[in-house]
């Protein structure tokens, strides 16, 4: 992924080391319903990407929602780079506001902001949150569109797009900001299988350059292209977790057995 000039000119990218980038211990979040998460641990390193799998129901929205601040946990704590927070400490616009520039988030199903531009949808969050000037601003946005095969389409309304354009132009407008950690929400979803393949390409040149990615998808052909890791959740819990190899050619739990042969 493009993250810096020196990466568009071609530098090689530093070394990546094994810091621990994100980091959940016993965190839960219980709805009135039944559904939601019971304590659930993991860590994830520099330059790694971990796809969630399970059926629908199973808790990966909400873990996403607790991952990217939108909810709080009901029990235990969260970390993302520096950033930590329990339900005690919870306080979502501070914490939002800590995380730019570390966390990214591409919810399933995105849509630009309506009233502005292509290139608009991405000079906003360049100029307000990043403190760019806005020469500054165009020169970084219009190297994410054409990263994102959007460079023609800079003057364009989002309702003149279809809806796999519309979701590059959220993507485009979360990388630009160069987080940390990127959190995609069934990325692929609406895009065709040549850009969908690019999605791949993208996310494997976004880890060498050291982020961390978690992904979630029911397409196991994308989760084998790009996942290091898998953890699979079902009524709130991880019922298996390891290596890509590992869970989808080998699962232990019955539970995964049965749903990998129906996706």
């Amino acid at each position: 992924m493009i993250l810096d000039n020196n990466h568009i000119i071609g530098k090689t990218p530093e070394p990546v080391s094994k810091t621990v980038t994100v980091s959940l211990s016993d965190v839960s979040r219980r709805f009135s319903g039944g559904r939601g998460l019971g304590q659930i641990s993991f860590e994830l390193v520099k330059g790694q990407c971990c796809a969630v799998i399970g059926a629908n129901g199973s808790g990966k929205t909400t873990l996403l929602r607790c991952l990217s601040a939108l909810e709080p946990p009901g029990f235990g704590n969260l970390q993302i780079g520096p950033v930590s927070w329990s339900h005690s400490t919870y306080d979502q616009s501070k914490l939002h506001k800590n995380l730019i520039g570390i966390l990214g988030f591409v919810f399933q199903n995105p849509e630009p902001w309506p009233h502005l531009t292509v290139l608009g949808n991405l000079l906003l969050p360049l100029t307000r949150v990043g403190g760019l000037t806005r020469e500054d601003a165009i020169n970084r946005a219009k190297a994410s569109l054409l990263r994102f095969g959007l460079d023609n389409r800079m003057d364009t309304m989002p309702h003149q797009l279809s809806g796999g354009l519309r979701q590059r132009v959220v993507m485009a407008r979360v990388h630009v900001l160069q987080p940390e950690v990127l959190i995609l929400d069934e990325p692929t979803s609406a895009l065709d299988p040549v850009w969908s393949e690019w999605v791949s390409e993208l996310i494997n040149e976004y880890k060498s350059e050291g982020n961390t990615v978690i992904v979630v998808s029911h397409q196991m052909g994308f989760v084998r292209r790009v996942a290091d890791r898998v953890i699979y959740l079902d009524e709130g819990l991880i019922k298996e977790e390891g290596k890509v190899s590992a869970v989808l050619d080998h699962p232990e739990d019955e539970h995964v057995r049965r749903f990998l042969l129906n996706v």
